[in-house]
């Protein structure tokens, strides 16, 4: 069977949870867990975020979002707003949220 995009506004979801996705985003130098718990609440604040965890002792950020609101480029601006950078080692991102990226950039 063939796994339906929960973008893809042709192939109608069975329910909402059809459309969370969950990116893990490396940022660098995020060890304080107060600045941690910033970054959360920014990024929770954000329409289509449905969560978003750091974990400062590997340096990385787990978020669950609703791909027809949010975008992951959309999240790394969030992050950069907060003064941290999200990790640019592609193979920490991976390949279809690389695609993802490529494709905003080719849309500006």
């Amino acid at each position: 069977m063939e796994e339906k995009n929960p973008a893809d506004k042709q192939h109608p979801a069975s329910g909402p949870e059809q459309y969370i996705q969950s990116v893990t985003i490396a940022v660098e130098g995020l060890h304080d867990e107060a600045r941690a718990l910033q970054i959360e609440a920014a990024l929770r604040a954000k329409h289509g975020v449905e969560s978003a965890v750091v974990d400062t002792n590997t340096e990385r950020l787990k978020i669950n979002y609703d791909v027809r609101l949010v975008h992951v480029p959309d999240l790394h601006e969030t992050i950069l707003r907060t003064g941290y950078k999200p990790s640019a080692d592609d193979e920490e991102i991976g390949p279809t949220i690389r695609e993802e990226l490529e494709h905003e950039q080719d849309e500006l």
